[in-house]
């Protein structure tokens, strides 16, 4: 229908900036899809839907799927909205969804209507490769920021500064210090402002947030992730079977057998760990969290040495982020406008961090210098009172790159305990190589089902056996052995192959 047709024109010229958004008379509607996530505000109901439309002449409209076996029901049903947003979706299923034609090829719209992307994906090589299917099409765009204070750091470990000044404690700096600290503390329960039911350190095990993968690196074993995957010399290695694990277990195992962490650690969800750690009347004495939401009371602590590793390193993340927060359907009438409004995201850093972070004035402004600066942190409790006003963080399209930064202020890096704080006080000096990091692109789809399905049951494998261990059962020196063998027998050396040919399409094409 013509109407129809002046709508789709009217919001490409506005999108091409050839006419203000004053004269468009009604926008051309488009639908998107993204997983919830329990943390943040509805992706559904935000006035930066509302600022895209001001700006573009396009009406986003966004319906948000419960959990990730919804959205595979979505992919099974076919009832696709024009784009989706971030799905959870393994890159196994989004390869298969892409084989069957659910979702489109974007090279030559990027070609045609993206040239910021376009430009962006030319000059960073990893992430072009990364963003391909085995197909060698490129079938999503990445959320992308390289910011060190977001980025380079994963967790921060957290220990509780009021109650080490409240029982006359130094800030441990090792490993024997720390355990001394943990055992005051639990010595103290029930008094001063100490609860009778205190847990000195909590953690969420084997969990890639708020996991204990920070302890093990004191040991002298540097876990970036669940997965237990680095890169050592080149060299593609799986942590879960390094021998040095064995007294970072035994160590767990006795500060469990003396009530230093506690059964929760093996079974809390997020929700009831972000419930405990953020309390404002503290209940445990040290945590690993992205965010220090209690700044009054905690501080930073940072990575503890032992006679196992002098110098150890906190865990860092990769800047690149793996997932694929972007993918246009088959369903999509016009792909070009969907295309078109990738690239007035990463066009501007005002559009850039609008839909990253929130609405101007209220979760960011421009500093005297013409630099972008936050407002509000996810830990202050403004956050909550302005979440409407919320954008997308790293659920959606966002080019943040080096370009990005050079016109950024980090100006919580003053706010003592706050992350940029942290980050630039403690861990900074204590971050491991970036090369450190794995990162494998998509293989093709029967060697990437097996390598997921030995993902899977290695690490089931692992944690149930560590757990076990910690818990008190059985005798780690002794059950070694076997638990090597079993992880053999699962498929360990097929697991590392097939990772390490997901590397090479990387790193060594």
């Amino acid at each position: 229908p013509m109407k129809k047709f002046l709508s789709l024109l009217t919001a490409l010229l506005l999108l091409m900036g050839l006419i203000p958004a004053a004269l468009a008379e009604e926008p051309i509607v488009i639908t998107g899809m993204i997983l919830k996530d329990a943390i943040l505000p509805d992706a559904s109901d935000n006035s930066v839907l509302d600022y895209i439309e001001e700006q573009t002449g396009i009406r986003v409209e966004i319906t948000e799927i419960a959990d990730v076996e919804k959205m595979g029901l979505i992919f099974t049903s076919q009832e696709f909205p024009d784009f989706f947003m971030n799905t959870g979706l393994s890159d196994d299923q989004l390869i298969l969804a892409a084989e069957d034609g659910a979702i489109i090829p974007l090279d030559d719209l990027i070609e045609q209507y993206a040239p910021t992307w376009k430009a962006f994906l030319e000059s960073d090589p990893v992430a072009n490769t990364l963003m391909r299917f085995p197909d060698g099409k490129l079938y999503a765009l990445p959320t992308i920021d390289y910011s060190g204070v977001e980025r380079n750091l994963r967790d921060q470990w957290c220990i509780n500064e009021a109650w080490l000044k409240e029982l006359n404690l130094a800030y441990p700096t090792t490993i024997d210090e720390y355990t001394e600290v943990l055992r005051a503390i639990k010595a103290a329960a029930g008094t001063g402002t100490i609860p009778e039911n205190v847990i000195p350190y909590f953690f969420r095990m084997d969990q890639w947030v708020n996991g204990q993968y920070d302890l093990y690196a004191c040991f002298g074993v540097y876990v970036s992730d669940e997965n237990m995957m680095t890169v050592e010399d080149g060299q593609v290695v799986y942590q879960g079977v390094n021998e040095k694990l064995k007294p970072a277990l035994q160590y767990l195992r006795d500060l469990y057998a003396e009530g230093l962490i506690t059964p929760d650690c093996f079974t809390a969800d997020s929700n009831t760990y972000r419930s405990i750690t953020t309390s404002t009347e503290p209940m445990v004495g040290a945590f690993h969290a992205f965010h220090n939401t209690v700044p009054d009371k905690f501080t930073a602590l940072a990575p503890l040495s032992s006679e196992y590793c002098e110098n150890p390193y906190i865990r860092r993340q990769l800047k690149l982020q793996t997932s694929k927060p972007f993918m246009i359907t088959s369903a999509c009438e016009h792909p070009e406008v969907v295309m078109q409004l990738a690239e007035w995201i990463a066009a501007t850093p005002e559009n850039t961090y609008t839909v990253a972070w929130g609405r101007q004035g209220i979760f960011w402004d421009y500093n005297e210098e013409g630099k972008i600066y936050k407002l509000i942190e996810q830990s202050d409790p403004e956050f909550l009172e302005n979440s409407k006003d919320f954008g997308y963080h790293n659920r959606f399209i966002n080019l943040r790159d080096d370009a990005f930064y050079a016109n950024y202020d980090e100006v919580t890096r003053e706010e003592v305990n706050s992350r940029a704080w942290a980050y630039y006080n403690v861990y900074e000096d204590c971050l491991p190589p970036e090369d450190m990091l794995y990162v494998g692109a998509p293989l093709e789809t029967d060697k990437q089902d097996r390598l997921l399905e030995l993902q899977t049951d290695l690490n089931t494998y692992r944690t149930t056996t560590f757990s076990n261990w910690i818990a008190g059962n059985g005798d780690i020196e002794a059950e070694w052995d076997a638990y090597i063998q079993q992880c053999e027998a699962i498929g360990l050396a097929e697991y590392i192959e097939l990772r390490t040919e997901a590397y090479n399409l990387i790193y060594n094409p």
